[in-house]
């Protein structure tokens, strides 16, 4: 670490109230991390790690019972549009 990563830090907390987002941060420094931080950020937060995995890998990151704010859902049959329409079954 440095004192140019300490200002960058200051940076990036000046932009937003970071408190309601903190797993967010957690999980977008996983997705960046090279591989020994990564394995770090897996043992300190692994339920974040199974989520981030799972939501990854899922159509338009809904797990199943979900809906997004756009009217997408998830269920045990498929994704589903916002006028219902199955577009994809699982």
């Amino acid at each position: 670490m440095s004192l140019r990563d300490y200002g960058i830090s200051r940076e990036i907390n000046a932009q937003s109230d970071w408190g309601e987002d903190f797993y967010a941060l957690v999980m977008v420094l996983m997705l960046n991390a090279d591989t020994a931080n990564q394995a770090k950020l897996k043992a300190a937060w692994p339920e974040v790690w199974v989520e981030l995995e799972q939501r990854y890998n899922a159509p338009r990151g809904l797990l199943v019972g979900e809906t997004d704010a756009e009217g997408w859902k998830r269920t045990d049959d498929g994704l589903f549009d916002p006028a219902g329409e199955l577009i994809r079954a699982i």
